[in-house]
């Protein structure tokens, strides 16, 4: 997730959420780096969490590579020592306006490793980041601490391996062509830092003429993103035949297409991916439902990310609909349609719906087996009957439960694709 961007320079910060070689033919094995501490890897739907400890607690923090530095919750800041200059204003992911503070980085431990050695840390309330959300975690792991080791995420066996940082450079490394050290670890692409900004970026091509370079966020849960010129650029639209725009008439209005493409043909290195959903953004970003297709080694020190096809790579995509008249989001993958959060606050809660239940009707129609383009589609053209109500069938583990959505029922807003 695109988070804090923080530069420093003798004390001088600036605050942006900005939170996304020739190889040669033979590949030369070297014996692999030192293991210098591995966590289990658990829930990867939302984040990837790795257990810190401070003041003799435990708590959680996200691993989280488009995130430029370090960030405690300000519920440590009175823990925290005294602050550094004034409080900065940062933008959060989709636009979330945060106030960020630094502070001396606390003697807390990730393993064997102390957080001290990177000088400071960002705080913010990550609650008004993940306002509508139930949050599990009190920090992030950013890339002013990654940036040393070689981490590996490998997803099919659920495990977070840091490696020993091996950089094997001399005065004449730039007139070598780059090896591929390590083939077990799979392809090697590599890694690109713009000016003045610590994150790290491939390059991807979209369709067979248009490359552009993506920004690889371990953080970033959404759709896959594209900035809104390579984003319009791309003509590639979901479905044809749907109508843009909204129906007023209708408690789901049509969904926004504009803002969400399917892209037929994309491609990192000679991996090819087929079908891929693009939201439009403010930057280029591949998340984590991209990296959770493979085995993924960042080598950071030496530049290079490493892809292994996992057992997940041609599982199709996953997509996250928002249906803010119901104050409901729900989420399509190849196996079923769920409620994947809502607000407690809101309508759907108040209804009886709950998160995890599983969409099986809407109305007399069975949705369980759509696609995902098929179950887009559907929703697009739905609409709640002037006399009758919109009745969504859910199950939760052996019960049938039955909402009903009357026109009255529905709050003014607009549906997106997150």
């Amino acid at each position: 997730m695109r988070k804090i961007h923080l530069s420093v320079a003798l004390i001088i910060v600036s605050g942006s959420f900005l939170f996304s070689g020739c190889q040669s033919v033979e590949s030369k094995a070297v014996a692999p780096p030192e293991v210098l501490a591995e966590f289990a890897l658990t829930d990867t739907e939302s984040h990837i969490l790795l257990p810190v400890k401070f003041e003799g607690k435990e708590y959680q923090f996200a691993l989280d590579t488009g995130t430029t530095n370090t960030v405690f919750d300000d519920s440590f800041k009175d823990k925290l020592g005294k602050r550094f200059l004034w409080p900065q204003k940062a933008t959060a992911a989709h636009g979330k306006k945060v106030k960020v503070e630094l502070f001396p980085a606390p003697r807390a431990y990730l393993g064997p490793f102390n957080l001290k050695n990177i000088l400071f840390v960002g705080v913010i309330d990550i609650d008004k980041i993940f306002s509508d959300e139930e949050i599990t975690f009190q920090g992030f792991i950013g890339m002013d601490f990654l940036k040393k080791y070689i981490v590996q995420i490998d997803f099919d066996n659920g495990k977070v391996t840091f490696l020993k940082n091996k950089r094997d450079i001399d005065i004449f490394f730039f007139l070598r062509p780059k090896e591929n050290k390590h083939p077990e670890w799979g392809e090697p692409i590599p890694l690109k830092t713009k000016l003045f900004c610590n994150l790290r970026y491939i390059r991807g091509k979209l369709l067979d003429d248009t490359s552009s370079d993506f920004m690889i966020d371990s953080g970033w849960r959404s759709q896959d993103s594209l900035k809104s010129r390579l984003f319009e650029k791309v003509h590639s639209n979901l479905t044809s035949g749907t109508k843009h725009g909204s129906m007023s008439t209708t408690a789901v209005k049509s969904l926004n297409y504009g803002k969400l493409k399917v892209i037929e043909r994309f491609s990192v290195g000679s991996f090819e991916y087929k079908n891929n959903f693009f939201q439009k953004s403010d930057e280029s970003i591949l998340g984590l439902s991209f990296l959770s297709r493979h085995l993924v080694t960042f080598d950071f020190p030496n530049d290079m990310m490493y892809l292994k096809k996992g057992k997940n790579f041609n599982k199709p995509p996953s997509i996250d609909i928002s249906l803010y008249q119901f104050n409901l989001e729900i989420r399509k993958s190849d196996d079923n349609i769920i409620a994947f959060e809502i607000d407690p606050n809101g309508l759907a809660y108040r209804k009886g719906i709950r998160k995890k239940d599983i969409l099986l009707k809407v109305n007399d129609q069975d949705v369980s087996s759509f696609g995902i383009v098929e179950f887009l589609e559907f929703l697009s053209q739905l609409s709640v009957p002037k006399d009758g109500a919109l009745t969504f069938t859910f199950k939760r583990g052996d019960d049938i439960i039955e909402v009903s959505f009357e026109k009255s029922d529905i709050v003014t807003g607009k549906n997106e694709t997150d």
